[in-house]
């Protein structure tokens, strides 16, 4: 959603909706050999909002810290638009108006499924109603075997 479309909904009294899709988490692994060491560099990676800010605006797309942020956090070096972005997209997720992208929420064979399954749906192979019992089957077994990502929960929440 452009930055233009996001204000005229915003407007309109329609709230702004951002699919949560990222590419990396901050995360440790449980076998990690220094695990406190790798906790406590994600915190002072997000400890500090004037920091994440700076380095948000110094490599762009790179890196964005989950910190309720406003515009006035983000360095003049910055790009306006982009911090203009990045200010609506913490107030939005903030409030929990944020849906989940098949890639980064469902488990690995459910999204499999999701793939090549749904374009059945739309070529007429199979019904929605197929297609939904199908994904059904996967996640639950998917759910069994606790392959389930966790939910991230709405700040307000």
């Amino acid at each position: 959603m452009g930055l233009g479309a996001a204000a005229t909904l915003e407007k309109r009294g329609a709230p702004v909706l951002y699919e949560l899709g990222l590419g990396s988490t901050l995360s440790v692994n449980a076998s990690a050999e220094d695990a406190e060491g790798a906790a406590a560099f994600i915190d002072y990676l997000v400890a500090d909002k004037k920091l994440a800010a700076e380095w948000m605006a110094a490599v762009p797309s790179a890196f964005n810290a989950p910190l309720p942020f406003t515009e006035s956090d983000f360095p003049a070096s910055m790009d306006p638009r982009v911090a203009r972005l990045l200010a609506d997209l913490s107030e939005a997720t903030g409030k929990g108006n944020f849906g989940y992208t098949a890639w980064t929420f469902w488990p690995s064979k459910s999204d499999v499924y999701i793939q090549e399954e749904s374009q059945k749906v739309l070529t007429g192979d199979i019904t929605a109603a197929e297609f939904c019992k199908g994904l059904d089957e996967q996640f639950t077994e998917e759910r069994k075997e606790g392959a389930v990502p966790k939910i991230i929960k709405p700040g307000g929440a």
